[in-house]
């Protein structure tokens, strides 16, 4: 079973306007922008996430004097 957050970005991947899909689901329109908004900041947050750990990759060691 699909959650409607996913129904609603597999359709809109699909090329399927925020105004089709809130028809088809029969749901307002500001509720597919809210959810399609949620699933882009999580993507955005993912995508720093991951840039932060591979420019910790990218410097060189620091090694402590003993």
């Amino acid at each position: 079973m699909y959650t409607k957050q996913e129904i609603i970005i597999r359709s809109y991947r699909e090329g399927k306007s925020q105004r089709q899909i809130s028809r088809e689901l029969q749901i307002s329109r500001k509720t597919v922008r809210k959810y399609l908004r949620e699933h882009e900041e999580a993507l955005q947050s993912a995508v720093s996430e991951a840039a932060g750990r591979t420019s910790n990759l990218s410097r060189a060691p620091i090694y402590k004097k003993v």
